[in-house]
C-alpha cells in the first residue's frame, strides 16, 4: 500500500469517527428527551417539573404549542404575492416603517411588496462619524392603512419571538 493511499484511507476513517462522536450522543439526548427522560443520566422525569432529582440538570421545556421555528413572517411569505397597484398621479410616498438595520428594511419592504403595497426604501445604510444609519419604508399615500396595520401586525409578531426566546433563555440559565 503506497503512503498516499494510507493517508487516504485514514483521513477517511478520521471523518467517519468524528461524525459518529457528534452524532450518536444527540441522537440520544433527543431521544431521551422524547421518552421524557433526563438528558445527561437517563433518570425518569415525568414526575419532576425542573430539575432531575438524580443529577440536577435542568428539565428542557416543552415544546412550543406554535412552531416558533418558522420564521417572522413565513406564514405570510408563503401566500401567493399580490401584484402591487399603481399609485396615482397626485400620490406621495409617506415613512411607514424607520430602522437603523438595512436588512430590516428591507425584510419590511418585502413583505409589504408580497402583499400588494409598492415600498420603496428610503436612507443611508452605512452609518457616518456622527450618526447611524437610517432606513425609512416609504409607501404611497393611497396604502398607508394597509401598509401600517400590516407593519403592526409584524412588530407584533417580531415582539412575541423576543419574549417567547428571553422566556426560553431564562429557562436555560436556571
Amino acid at each position: 500500500m503506497s503512503p498516499l493511499t494510507f493517508i487516504q484511507i485514514a483521513v477517511v476513517v478520521a471523518i467517519v469517527v468524528v461524525v459518529v462522536w457528534i452524532i450518536v450522543p444527540a441522537t440520544g439526548r433527543e431521544r431521551r428527551r422524547q421518552q421524557k427522560r433526563c438528558t445527561k443520566c437517563g433518570y425518569d422525569l415525568r414526575a419532576s417539573s425542573d430539575r432531575c432529582p438524580e443529577c440536577g440538570t435542568p428539565v428542557p421545556p416543552e415544546p412550543a404549542e406554535q412552531d416558533e421555528s418558522v420564521g417572522l413572517a413565513d406564514d405570510i411569505l408563503a401566500t401567493e404575492p399580490i401584484e402591487p397597484r399603481q399609485p396615482d398621479n397626485d400620490e406621495r410616498t409617506i415613512a411607514v416603517y424607520r430602522t437603523s438595520n438595512p436588512l430590516e428594511a428591507g425584510f419590511f419592504a418585502q413583505v409589504l411588496e408580497h402583499r400588494g403595497i409598492k415600498t420603496v426604501v428610503e436612507g443611508q445604510p452605512r452609518p457616518t462619524d456622527y450618526q447611524p444609519p437610517v432606513m425609512r419604508v416609504m409607501v404611497w399615500s393611497g396604502d398607508e392603512e394597509a401598509a401600517l396595520a400590516l407593519v403592526a401586525e409584524l412588530e407584533r409578531r417580531q415582539n412575541e419571538r423576543r419574549a417567547w426566546r428571553e422566556k426560553l433563555e431564562a429557562r436555560d440559565e436556571e
